[in-house]
């Protein structure tokens, strides 16, 4: 399904059987994971996927954790479709963990809305092309009220770094898992930290909710593939005995306070 020729890079290296892995088995619907280290290019391998699984005349939506995210999506995905919306607003963008970056609404190439109206008439124009909007995990919402009204469904959901929306699930980034509230026939989780573990109310290892892993590239892989660098972490260890001589030598200053 699509068109490949967009303004969107090639797959290349471990890309190429993670869009092939991807596409296949989301081909009829469903839902998968693509874990892969940071700086590899999972936002290509994404918009591979979406050429390959949703029609020229088919909506899709990436959900990202922050509105500079949002931007980076926008500029890597040019060309994608032929008609682009973003959805998010300059307040409450994201959940309280990852940050809010209102700031660079101002910057984004693509019209910025979230009145569910404005959305729901944008997806009914009856102008022909693929329908690409990108939004944060925090507005989201918006985006499947819209669809709702407009009676139609998402062709592919892609949720960039999907970590941000496991753990808690009354936390509103959890709403993106529900065709209750955001409708898609396709759901594709991206990231390089799956966040897993029996405490957490939605862990990634659900296949129920997340779908099973479609594809993995770890670091070391990625490392020894030189498209990162390697890196060691260093860490200095300071005994108690070692910290109270030196606390003793320090120079008092006013009340409360030490001056070195």
């Amino acid at each position: 399904m699509g068109v490949t020729t967009t303004g969107v890079p090639d797959a290349r290296g471990w890309q190429l059987p993670a869009v092939e892995a991807a596409s296949a088995a989301l081909a009829a619907g469903g839902r998968g994971q693509v874990i892969a280290a940071c700086g590899t290019g999972r936002t290509i391998t994404a918009a591979q996927v979406v050429l390959r699984t949703c029609p020229a005349d088919g909506i899709a939506v990436m959900a990202c954790p922050t509105v500079a995210l949002v931007g980076q999506v926008l500029r890597a995905w040019d060309g994608i479709a032929e008609h682009v919306l973003t959805v998010c607003g300059d307040g409450g963008v994201t959940d309280s963990d990852t940050g809010a970056d209102a700031d660079a609404l101002a910057d984004l190439p693509a019209a910025v809305t979230t009145n569910p109206d404005v959305i729901t008439a944008w997806l009914t124009d009856p102008t022909p092309g693929r329908r690409l909007i990108v939004t944060t995990h925090r507005s989201a919402g918006h985006t499947g009220q819209a669809l709702h009204h407009a009676g139609q469904t998402a062709d592919i959901l892609v949720v960039d770094e999907a970590h941000h929306t496991a753990g808690r699930d009354d936390k509103h980034a959890a709403l993106l898992h529900d065709d209750a509230t955001l409708p898609a026939h396709r759901r594709l989780y991206l990231t390089a930290t799956p966040r897993l573990g029996d405490t957490a109310a939605l862990s990634m290892d659900d296949p129920a909710v997340f779908g099973p892993v479609l594809h993995r590239y770890p670091f070391a892989q990625a490392i020894a593939d030189r498209w990162l660098d390697d890196y060691r972490i260093a860490i200095v260890a300071v005994t108690r005995a070692e910290l109270l001589p030196l606390l003793r030598t320090l120079t008092k200053g006013p009340p409360g306070e030490l001056l070195l």
